[in-house]
């Protein structure tokens, strides 16, 4: 049985979390969503296709959506996937199986996973919410989901777990929000704000070695400007690696 996992990371959770998997799977290829966003059609091969990613604004990232969108995944015959968070409520997997009801796909086992808060927006509101103590909590948590997630997928059985470990529960404003906008405005937005406000800088410490631009996933080029700063020129904004506070 040939096992594809695709992922995709903001932070650095995700990308963790695949590689635990692929050590417990090490016949499963591993590869970054990213990378495959630039072709018009994106094909599948494997029995079975697994998906690792961060909770997004309640939902997928804009990157997950957009390979869904254009994947072919007529081979697959069992669909699973991962989604990391901060510990908010997610409804990500209710998305993921609209979209791949069009295929006529769903998934056949999904799971949660609590990770650190990793964005520096809102930390100063969550004392104690990266605690070492907390942090060591977590991955063994994470550890022993993954011992027992991986043999599932395997066997091939179906697997949805039941979600009770969301550490925040929403606002009325956030609910509200949820259940007025479709998921299509709100990606609409997001895709509109990372594609022409989001710009990214380095000081004028840069050296311009140009180590950035090697191991960027999604082949963004960096151009140094006149003046003291160094703008990170984003060639492909739609399809960068945007962070988010549930990678």
């Amino acid at each position: 049985m040939s096992i594809e996992i695709y992922y995709y990371s903001g932070t650095g959770n995700s990308l963790h979390v695949a590689r635990e998997l692929q050590e417990r799977i090490p016949e499963a290829s591993l590869t970054p969503i990213v990378r495959l966003l630039r072709n018009d059609t994106i094909k599948t091969s494997a029995e079975t296709v697994g998906f690792v990613f961060p909770n997004f604004c309640l939902t997928i990232p804009i990157p997950l959506y957009d390979f869904l969108e254009k994947a072919d995944l007529s081979s697959a015959q069992y669909i699973f996937a991962l989604c990391t968070r901060g510990g908010s409520h997610s409804e990500a997997f209710e998305y993921m199986n609209q979209l791949l009801a069009k295929q006529g796909k769903k998934l056949s086992a999904q799971l949660d996973i609590n990770m650190p808060w990793n964005l520096p927006l809102g930390q100063e509101n969550l004392i104690g919410l990266n605690s070492a103590e907390r942090i060591r909590h977590l991955e063994s948590v994470m550890m022993s989901k993954l011992d027992a997630f991986w043999r599932h997928v395997v066997a091939g059985e179906e697997h949805i777990e039941p979600d009770p470990d969301a550490d925040f529960e929403l606002s009325f404003g956030m609910k509200l929000f949820d259940l007025l906008v479709p998921k299509s405005l709100n990606y609409q937005s997001h895709r509109y704000m990372y594609q022409e406000l989001v710009r990214f800088y380095a000081d004028a410490n840069c050296g311009g070695c140009g180590t950035c631009e090697k191991v960027c996933l999604s082949d963004n080029t960096f151009a140094k400007l006149s003046g003291e700063t160094v703008r990170l020129a984003n060639a492909n904004a739609a399809k960068s690696s945007q962070a988010s506070p549930d990678t």
